[in-house]
């Protein structure tokens, strides 16, 4: 029978650095795990908790002090959004009512119209309220930008060549 040799063979100055380098290995964890002795560092409980207490002292004040500014779509308001944000009860049904027959508010003009609420009230919410865009803005908008498409602009060759080679119907070959 033949006999299987192991494939890596290492000449001998080979083998004697990889025993030097296992002795060492040996030699350090061992010295960590014998001669090294364990110090603890020592915790003052009562200057932890007193840097605890400023830090959380801390946190609170930056919480209180940055109010979260909650974006609303007005045509959406619930009961406790427009509580929320300081509407009256009046305003709220009658903005309900608007809603009810499909119609849509997109101006803050719109909104002080149908909920008949004060200026100094609309002035305070308006930064809490996001109005849709109308679509004949966004349908002009759209006729404005979209422009023609060349038929040998660049993005539909590469579709081209990606189609002809990687698509598995070969009908868009021409034979």
């Amino acid at each position: 029978m033949l006999k299987k040799q192991f494939r890596y063979v290492m000449s001998k100055p080979q083998r004697g650095a990889v025993l030097i380098l296992l002795f060492l290995i040996i030699c350090v964890q061992s010295y960590r795990l014998f001669f090294k002795t364990i110090t603890t560092a020592t915790v003052d409980t009562r200057e932890s908790l007193r840097y605890q207490k400023k830090l959380d002292a801390l946190r609170k004040a930056e919480s209180d002090s940055i109010p979260k500014n909650y974006l609303y779509n007005p045509n959406y308001l619930t009961d406790f959004r427009a509580y929320d944000l300081g509407l009256p009860l009046e305003a709220v049904d009658r903005l309900k009512r608007y809603r009810a027959q499909n119609k849509v508010i997109y101006s803050i003009q719109a909104f002080q119209e149908v909920t008949q609420i004060t200026d100094s009230l609309l002035f305070i919410i308006s930064p809490s309220l996001k109005f849709p865009k109308s679509l004949s803005n966004t349908l002009e908008k759209k006729a404005v930008v979209k422009k023609k498409r060349s038929k040998y602009s660049s993005s539909r060759r590469s579709y081209e060549g990606f189609r002809y080679w990687f698509c598995p119907v070969k009908t868009h070959r021409k034979v």
